[in-house]
């Protein structure tokens, strides 16, 4: 299942040092997960992303990792052509 992923960084937490932990962090990153996209803001301490996951086990275990450096939003996504597919089979007097 894919999710979409935003973080954004704990005030006093310098973009350096999230740099250096990140790197240290993705080695670590459970085989079940896949990161699909990273977009960051311009300006920003945030960004976003697109993950893929069989167990969302696996995005909980790499978010604990990032401890104080970062707060997350983790929402379960689908792409268009899932939605469609999906909104197909949903009698069309459903209250959405």
């Amino acid at each position: 299942m894919k999710f979409i992923v935003h973080w954004v960084r704990n005030p006093g937490v310098t973009p350096h040092e999230t740099n250096r932990r990140t790197r240290e962090i993705e080695a670590l990153r459970p085989g079940g997960l896949k990161v699909l996209y990273t977009w960051y803001a311009i300006g920003e301490p945030e960004g976003v992303g697109i993950v893929e996951a069989d167990d969302a086990r696996d995005i909980a275990v790499q978010i604990a990792r990032y401890g104080n450096l970062m707060r997350f939003t983790v929402t379960p996504a689908l792409s268009r052509e899932e939605w469609e597919a999906t909104l197909a089979t949903v009698p069309e007097d459903a209250p959405l």
